[in-house]
C-alpha cells in the first residue's frame, strides 16, 4: 500500500479569486469582465499613419491593417495600474498573416521585430521604451478577414520603476503603421499608496485525452472520465496571441482576467490527489436555474500555470483523435462533469517549486500561433455539430477558481 504524504492533500487547498475591484473614481473597465466582444472593439477609434521610414514590405501595412492606442480612462494615480489597448484590425476581404510582436504580460514584458512602445513625458519630450525588447522571437498569426487583435499592457513601470507623476503620452508602431498617440496623465498619491501586485509567469498545457466513443459508454448525466491524457505544453504568449483574435467570439486581451462564469456558463474544479496521478474535475453548470445549455462538442481543457520564475519548454503535440470522440448529444448539456486522470510525473515537468493553477475553457479548440522558424501549415479537423433545440448553444471561455500546488515531485512512502 501507498499513501499520499498530508503536505500533498495541503498543496490542494483551493483559492477563492473574487472580482477586480471597481477603479477609484468609479471609472468601468473596457468590455465584461475583463472580455471583449466585437462590438466593442468597433467602437475603437482607428486613425493610424504609414511610417516614412518602413521597408517596402512594412509599407503594404495599410492596405491591409489598421492599428489603435485605446485607452479606457486617461487619469491615473501613481502606483495604480494603467491599462492600455493596443488593437489591429484586418482591413482586407481575406485572412492575413501577422507577426504577433507583443508579450505583456509576465514579470518581464517585451516587444519585438517591427512592434515599438514608447511613452513620452510631454513636459521634456523623453521618451522611454514601456517594455523590453527582445529579438528572433514570437509568433506568427492568422487574422481573419475583418477580424481584430487586442493585447492589453500595463504602463504603470517603466523599467521595473514606477511612472511617477506626470502628463505623458503612449504610441504604437506596428505593422508598418503609427498608431495615433494617447495622452494621459499620472497624479500624486495623498496617503497609502495603492498596493502594486507582481505579475506572475504563465504558462499553459492542453489535457488531450485518448478517449474514444467505445470508452465512454455513460448515459446523460454521468461524468465524461478522461483515463490517460497529455499533457501538451503552450507557452503563455502563444496562448495570449490565440485569445487575443477572438475565438468563439470572445476576445481575451488580458490572459490574468478571464471569469468564471459568461452569461450561460459558469465552471468550477476540484482537485482529487492519487497515487497514481492528480485528477481534475471540471463541472459545467447553466448560469441560469432549471435553464438548460447544450454543447456542440466536448469542451477543450488546458491548465493555466501561474508561477513566480519562468518555467516549462516548448510544447510536443499529442492531439485527441476529434474523429472519435464521444458524440452523444444527450450527454453535451449541462451540468456537464469532465474528470480527467493526469500523467503520473505532469508536476515534474512544469519546472518550478510551487504556483497555482486553474483551468481554463474553452467551447472550441483553439488555433494556436506558428514560431517563426516553423513553416506555417493548416490542419483541418473534423467536427460534428448537434442539431438540438433544447436550450441555448454555448461559444465562449471560461476559467476556474485558481488552487495552490506544489509541482515539485509528489513524495511517495510505502506502508510498513
Amino acid at each position: 500500500m501507498f499513501r499520499v504524504l498530508p503536505l500533498l492533500v495541503f498543496a490542494l487547498l483551493p483559492v477563492a479569486v473574487g472580482a477586480a475591484p471597481v477603479p477609484p473614481g468609479g471609472r468601468v473597465e473596457f468590455g465584461r469582465n475583463g472580455l471583449l466582444t466585437r462590438a466593442d472593439l468597433e467602437k475603437v477609434k482607428f486613425d493610424s499613419r504609414p511610417i516614412k521610414d518602413a521597408d517596402e514590405d512594412a509599407k503594404a501595412g495599410p492596405a491591409k491593417f489598421e492599428t489603435a492606442v485605446h485607452m479606457p480612462w486617461t487619469k491615473f494615480r501613481a502606483g495604480e495600474p494603467i491599462p492600455v489597448y493596443f488593437v489591429l484590425r484586418n482591413r482586407s476581404a481575406k485572412d492575413e498573416c501577422f507577426d504577433v510582436g507583443m508579450e505583456l504580460f509576465g514579470r518581464y514584458p517585451a516587444n519585438w521585430g517591427g512592434c515599438q512602445i514608447n511613452v513620452c513625458d510631454r513636459a521634456t519630450g523623453e521618451q522611454v521604451r514601456a517594455f523590453g525588447k527582445t529579438c528572433s522571437f514570437g509568433w506568427n498569426m492568422d487574422l481573419p478577414a475583418g477580424g481584430f487583435y487586442c493585447m492589453k499592457g500595463d504602463l504603470a513601470s517603466i523599467r521595473d520603476k514606477r511612472l511617477p507623476p506626470g502628463e505623458y503620452e503612449v504610441g504604437w508602431r506596428f505593422a508598418g503603421l503609427r498608431a495615433v498617440s494617447v495622452p494621459f496623465t499620472v497624479t500624486k498619491v495623498d496617503g497609502a499608496k495603492p498596493n502594486a501586485s507582481a505579475k506572475r509567469e504563465v504558462q499553459f498545457y492542453h489535457i488531450a485525452p485518448q478517449v474514444r466513443a467505445a470508452d465512454e459508454p455513460g448515459k446523460a448525466g454521468e461524468p465524461f472520465i478522461w483515463r490517460e491524457c497529455h499533457l501538451n505544453h503552450i507557452p503563455g504568449g502563444a496562448m495570449a496571441a490565440a485569445l487575443a483574435v477572438g475565438p468563439q467570439g470572445v476576445f481575451v486581451p488580458d490572459i490574468y482576467t478571464v471569469p468564471a462564469a459568461d452569461k450561460l456558463i459558469e465552471a468550477s474544479v476540484e482537485w482529487k490527489p492519487y497515487r497514481e496521478g492528480d485528477r481534475v474535475v471540471v463541472t459545467l453548470r447553466s448560469v441560469v436555474p432549471n435553464k438548460q445549455v447544450r454543447f456542440a462538442e466536448v469542451p477543450q481543457l488546458f491548465l493555466q500555470i501561474e508561477t513566480n520564475e519562468r518555467a516549462g519548454r516548448w510544447w510536443e503535440e499529442k492531439p485527441a483523435d476529434e474523429k472519435e470522440f464521444a458524440r452523444d448529444s444527450a450527454r453535451l448539456v449541462t451540468p456537464l462533469v469532465i474528470e480527467a486522470r493526469l500523467p503520473q510525473n505532469w508536476r515534474a515537468g512544469v519546472g518550478a517549486e510551487a504556483g497555482r493553477v486553474a483551468v481554463l475553457v474553452t467551447a472550441k479548440p483553439i488555433e494556436l500561433p506558428t514560431p517563426h522558424h516553423v513553416v506555417r501549415a493548416k490542419k483541418a479537423v473534423e467536427l460534428v455539430a448537434l442539431q438540438r433545440d433544447n436550450g441555448p448553444l454555448w461559444s465562449g471561455i471560461v476559467r476556474t477558481d485558481f488552487t495552490e500546488l506544489l509541482f515539485r515531485p509528489a513524495l511517495i512512502v510505502q506502508d510498513r
